[in-house]
């Protein structure tokens, strides 16, 4: 993962960084408001229990994004992210031949890469060949694996290699947009071209 710094103007920066805030502070997402193909994301920022600012954040390009009402004290945008992979990734096919002697370590082993790798309720099964149940898909000789993002699938292509697995990759489908960047805000992220933020109202 790459984290894109200074993306904050610098006085919201300062807020976020004052020993205030970071002792009792923090930030609550208000309203969404979808403007053609951006979003402007409205939150206030509060200190001590106190409302303080109002900002808006404007999300160019939109693209996808996933809203949970909650507080956030910090966000952090990132450049390479496995969040962006289903946009910026290009999609593959992962097949296999060969069949593992102990198909039960194999999932254990998946499963372990997985929790390893990712977060933010990121799907075990992501990508798995929808036709099969994951445990027959380790116990069977040959097919499709999984389809979807070859940075993904390249987890699964290891741990299928350390059971002595041989897996290749069929067909590519190019990626959508490899300029998307993601937001995380507390629960929320944002997926989007560009972040601009704005204070739009002192308390």
């Amino acid at each position: 993962m790459k984290i894109i710094k200074k993306i904050a103007p610098s006085d919201l920066e300062n807020i976020l960084t004052s020993k205030e805030y970071m002792e009792d502070g923090g930030m609550v997402i208000s309203s969404l408001n979808y403007i053609d193909e951006n979003l402007i994301v409205t939150f206030n920022l509060f200190i001590n229990n106190e409302k303080k600012n109002q900002w808006e954040l404007k999300i160019l390009k939109i693209a996808d994004e996933r809203f949970i009402r909650g507080w956030a004290q910090n966000f952090t945008a990132y450049s390479d992210h496995f969040l962006l992979y289903a946009f910026t990734d290009v999609f593959t096919d992962l097949y296999y031949n060969g069949k593992s002697t102990k198909p039960d370590k194999l999932l254990l082993d998946l499963y372990k890469s997985h929790l390893n790798n990712y977060y933010y309720d990121f799907p075990f099964t992501y990508g798995i060949n929808e036709a099969m149940n994951v445990f027959k898909l380790c116990k069977d000789n040959s097919g499709m694996f999984a389809r979807g993002s070859r940075k993904i699938l390249m987890n699964y292509q290891e741990c299928l290699a350390k059971h002595g697995i041989q897996s290749n990759f069929v067909g590519e489908i190019p990626c959508i947009n490899k300029n998307l960047n993601l937001l995380v805000f507390g629960e929320s992220y944002f997926i989007g071209e560009k972040f601009i933020f704005n204070k739009t109202l002192d308390y």
